[in-house]
């Protein structure tokens, strides 16, 4: 029997992923392992994923809409240096202890360290970037009642 990237199937995937221009931005250093039709992975991979086969490669070119979305300008927060403990630097990721009702931002990366105030952006990291996924089908096998239960792969193969 051969198989085939289809719903319910945990699929292991060797990936890659390159921004607009080349870079390679993540080296997959350890296989994805996800449950296929659950959302664990964005709707444009898992689609391009389908029917694919053990040692079968997809690169999938993803828009900003497709995956982290639209850099929003609106996720930029002006806060004074006495919020935080010395020796904060850029590119920190803080927790949003304090959400607002409305905010839907859970971490916040220090963007720059100004003199007067501290700027943070809680935008994904790709957030506005289109880039490409590169994925290798590495196994593929039945999940088990409790994956499907829980809408999630347990473990790697």
């Amino acid at each position: 029997m051969e198989w085939v990237v289809e719903k319910n199937k945990v699929v292991t995937v060797e990936y890659h992923v390159f921004d607009s221009i080349g870079n390679l931005i993540d080296v997959g250093k350890r296989p994805l392992v996800y449950l296929h039709g659950s959302g664990e992975l964005f709707p444009a991979i898992e689609s391009q994923l389908e029917g694919k086969k053990v040692g079968e490669t997809q690169v999938v070119h993803l828009t900003p809409q497709q995956a982290y979305g639209a850099y929003d300008i609106n996720l930029l927060r002006t806060e004074p240096h006495h919020h935080f403990p010395p020796g904060l630097e850029v590119g920190v990721l803080l927790e949003n202890t304090k959400p607002e009702a409305h905010d839907r931002v859970k971490d916040f990366r220090v963007l720059r360290i100004g003199k007067d105030a501290i700027i943070l952006d809680g935008n994904h990291a790709l957030a506005g970037c289109f880039f490409s996924f590169t994925a290798t089908i590495g196994h593929i096998r039945n999940a088990s009642d409790a994956e499907l239960e829980n809408g999630c792969a347990h473990s790697v193969d």
